[in-house]
C-alpha cells in the first residue's frame, strides 16, 4: 500500500547481456543451443557444446529423442563439459526455411522453458544471418521480442527475473552491444521490463574467457 492507494504490481524483469564468449564458457545455469533438423553435423553452438559433451547431443539425435523440428526440447546435464550446468536443446525446424519468425520463436521458447526451469541465467548464441534475415538490427529486435513474450507467458501469476545472456560472433559485439543498450521493439508486453546489463569478461583459471554480470551497470532498455 501507499499514501495514495495500492502500490503498483511489480512487473517481470528481463536481464539483457551480451558477449562474444564460447557457448561453453558462457557462466549461466542453462545454455540453450539451437538444434536444426535439416543440418547434420551440428554446428555453432550446439556444435561446440556436442563436441564439450563428447557428442551426447548427437547421440540424442541419433537415438531419435529428438530431431531437429521446431517445439522439440531436450534437457540434458552437462557434467561439467561446458561451464553451464544445463543443457537445453530446442529445435528449430530447418535452416534454409529459418527467417525472423524463427528467430523470434526460438528466443520465445529459450526464455519460457528457463522461466519454468526457475533458473536465474540463461545463455543463448543470436542466430547467424541468412538470405531472409541478414540485418543484425533485425535479428536482435526479433531475439527480444520473442524473449519478452516467453517471459510474459511464465508470469501470468507471479512475476519472474531472468537474465538472458546472448552470444554473438566478436565482430557483431560492439554494434549488437549497442543496440541491445538502445533498441526497443515496437510492440512489447506490458508485464515486462527489459534491463540491459553489462557483461564484463574474465580469465578463467582453467583456461579460456567467462563472463559475468555487473550488477551496478543495469539500465533500462530505451
Amino acid at each position: 500500500m501507499t499514501a495514495n492507494g495500492p502500490a503498483p504490481a511489480r512487473k517481470s524483469a528481463l536481464f539483457l547481456e551480451v558477449s562474444a564468449v564460447a557457448a561453453e564458457h558462457a557462466r549461466v545455469d542453462c545454455l540453450v543451443v539451437p538444434v536444426f533438423s535439416d543440418e547434420r553435423p551440428l554446428r555453432d553452438s550446439a556444435g561446440r557444446a556436442d563436441w564439450r559433451l563428447c557428442g551426447r547431443l548427437s547421440q540424442v539425435l541419433a537415438a531419435g529423442r529428438a530431431s531437429g523440428r521446431r517445439g522439440e526440447a531436450v534437457l540434458a546435464a552437462s557434467f561439467g563439459g561446458v561451464v553451464a550446468p544445463l543443457v537445453l536443446v530446442l529445435g528449430a525446424g530447418r535452416r534454409s526455411d529459418f527467417a525472423a519468425d524463427g528467430i523470434q520463436e526460438l528466443a520465445r521458447e529459450a526464455v519460457r522453458r528457463g522461466a519454468g526451469l526457475r533458473v536465474a541465467a540463461i545463455a543463448l548464441a543470436l542466430p547467424e544471418s541468412s538470405r531472409d534475415v541478414p540485418d543484425l538490427a533485425v535479428r536482435v529486435e526479433q531475439l527480444l521480442l520473442g524473449a519478452v513474450e516467453g517471459l510474459a507467458s511464465r508470469s501470468e501469476e507471479r512475476p519472474t527475473d531472468l537474465r538472458l545472456h546472448v552470444l554473438v560472433r566478436s565482430d557483431e559485439l560492439p554494434r549488437a552491444l549497442e543496440l541491445l543498450r538502445t533498441r526497443r521493439p515496437a510492440r512489447l508486453h506490458a508485464s515486462v521490463t527489459l534491463r540491459a546489463v553489462e557483461a564484463v569478461e574474465r580469465r578463467d583459471p582453467r583456461g579460456g574467457r567467462v563472463v559475468t554480470p555487473e550488477p551496478r551497470a543495469a539500465d533500462s532498455v530505451k
